[in-house]
C-alpha cells in the first residue's frame, strides 16, 4: 500500500496561518500637450502595465515574511523566512528552514 502524503498548511513561528501575498505596481501613461502639460486622460492600458514585484507568504499578526515553493501536487509549501527585505530592494537574505 502506498503512503499518503499529508499536506501541512504553512504556519508562522508565532502560530498564525500564513497568507499568500503579491505586491504589485502599475504603470499609467499620459500624453503631453503641445503646451507642455500632462493630458488628463491616460493612455489605454496594456498587459505590460501591470507587474508583480514580489510573491511571498506573510503572517498577518507579526508580519514575518517567508519564502515559498510548490510541491509536486501544486500546493504552496514553506521554504524559509525572508529577512532584511525592503520594498524595491534587491538586497534579500533568506534563511532556509
Amino acid at each position: 500500500m502506498e503512503a499518503v502524503e499529508v499536506y501541512q498548511k504553512p504556519n508562522c513561528e508565532c502560530g498564525s496561518d500564513l497568507v499568500f501575498t503579491q505586491e504589485y505596481f502599475y504603470r499609467e501613461q499620459f500624453k503631453i500637450s503641445n503646451e507642455g502639460h500632462r493630458v488628463e486622460k491616460r493612455l489605454r492600458k496594456t498587459v505590460e502595465d501591470k507587474y508583480i514585484l514580489e510573491e511571498y507568504l506573510r503572517c498577518p499578526d507579526c508580519t514575518t515574511r517567508y519564502e515559498f515553493d510548490y510541491d509536486n501536487q501544486g500546493r504552496i509549501v514553506l521554504v524559509g523566512e525572508i529577512i532584511g527585505h525592503l520594498n524595491g530592494s534587491d538586497n534579500v537574505n533568506t534563511v532556509k528552514t
